[in-house]
């Protein structure tokens, strides 16, 4: 029985160092707040119950280690002591790893396959999900090691993009619910993120959360693979920083912003200014704007039309002012702009003035077969945006247009040409 012991504390001391070895391969450098934020993300989710044991059982190996020095017992509690302090050290280890691949999928049994084959693709290295243990009833209990999905939905959105910013991989499953999926596309088509990020086909090569969400992934050059191909790449990514094709940089010290809760309260102030039927004026929206104590200015086309859904769509968006203190505006298509104010504030003077004249009625059949002056200058003043943003370092993020969930579909066959 001692050397058991002693063979697996030796066991485990040499598997955690094996671990991160391959990890710190990967990364280059894996700086000390990296595990310190691991371990937070952990215990504000159902994770956090694997770091309490782990700190149990080192605790108690501790106090039996003690014992043993003490000669309370001799032999069995020093055998006891190296038994919890393995399994408390390697559960310990393992929290506090940062994730070789982000695996963003919903809850069904697919995921359970995915998460198997993903690890045993990349092994030793970590594989991270977010899911609903409710519906992952023949997962492994091992792996809610790996699953930092949190208890507090109002912070879910924080944690993401944290994680999102640490993996050098992140895999997008398209097979997943496609509400979930759509946020967390919007979220990696982000041109910093973009490159970070693999979509997952089904067997057959399709994408059917990115289309019934109207994504091509082709209009935004991203990588589309089946579980085959997706494992044979991680296996090649995890061999090395050097076998990823993008740069794989961790800052020093801690760039992140405290988790914050996504409700009404935290909920940014908007200034909404709609342009239906009229004129459009840049120099007007922005002392508009700044004569205001709103956070964030929207202004919509003409023409905007929004569902429920996209409404929600939007007002989700608008938390993202307060997850990157450095974005500056959100363009959606050309329909809508959201600026932050206080970037008004502090460039309006490098903003070029726009304006336009809108459409009166009645419409002739030529006008309306024309852009809109209106839409086309609000999509200048976003470019504008875009340009002066880019040389001050902020950032501006081109979504997708919002789902329209109230747009009847028409029958086969019943289709105007």
């Amino acid at each position: 029985m001692v050397w058991f012991a002693v063979a697996a504390f030796t066991l485990a001391i040499c598997l955690e160092n094996f671990r991160w070895r391959r990890t710190v391969r990967l990364f280059g450098n894996v700086p000390t707040w990296v595990p310190t934020a691991m371990l937070k993300f952990a215990r504000i989710g159902r994770a956090g119950m694997a770091v309490n044991a782990a700190v149990s059982l080192l605790a108690l190996s501790c106090v039996c280690l003690s014992l043993f020095i003490l000669k309370v017992g001799a032999y069995p509690f020093g055998q006891l002591a190296l038994l919890l302090g393995s399994i408390g050290l390697s559960i310990f280890s393992r929290c506090a790893q940062p994730p070789a691949v982000l695996l963003l999928t919903s809850s069904s049994p697919r995921t359970v396959e995915l998460i198997e084959r993903f690890r045993a693709a990349i092994f030793p290295l970590r594989v991270i999900a977010l899911v609903d243990h409710g519906g992952l009833r023949s997962l492994n209990p091992l792996a809610w090691v790996d699953n930092l999905r949190t208890s507090d939905p109002a912070v879910w959105k924080s944690v993401v993009i944290s994680l999102i910013e640490l993996a050098p991989v992140v895999v997008i499953d398209t097979c997943g619910e496609s509400r979930s999926v759509s946020e967390e596309t919007s979220l990696m088509l982000s041109p910093d993120r973009i490159r970070k990020a693999v979509f997952l086909t089904d067997n057959f090569g399709r994408y059917p959360a990115l289309s019934v969400n109207g994504i091509d992934p082709f209009a935004h050059a991203v990588r589309l693979l089946n579980v085959d191909e997706m494992v044979e790449t991680l296996a090649h990514y995890s061999l090395g920083r050097d076998y990823l094709p993008w740069p794989t940089e961790l800052p020093l010290t801690d760039p992140r912003q405290p988790l914050i809760k996504e409700n009404w309260e935290s909920l940014p102030s908007v200034l909404m200014v709609g342009l239906a039927g009229g004129d459009f004026d840049s120099r007007w929206l922005v002392d508009a704007a700044l004569r205001s104590d709103k956070d964030l200015l929207t202004c919509a086309s003409p023409w905007f039309d929004i569902s429920r859904s996209g409404a929600e769509h939007l007002l989700s968006l608008d938390w993202e002012f307060i997850h990157n203190h450095r974005l500056a505006a959100i363009a959606v298509r050309e329909q809508q702009v959201v600026v932050r104010i206080a970037f008004l504030r502090e460039f309006a003077a490098e903003l070029p003035q726009i304006s336009a004249t809108g459409h009166r009625g009645p419409h002739t059949w030529e006008e309306l077969n024309q852009p809109d002056p209106v839409d086309a200058a609000l999509w200048r003043w976003a470019h504008a945006i875009e340009n002066t943003a880019e040389k001050h370092g902020w950032k501006v993020r081109q979504v997708l247009s919002p789902p329209n969930d109230e747009t009847e579909t028409p029958e086969p066959g019943t289709e105007d040409y």
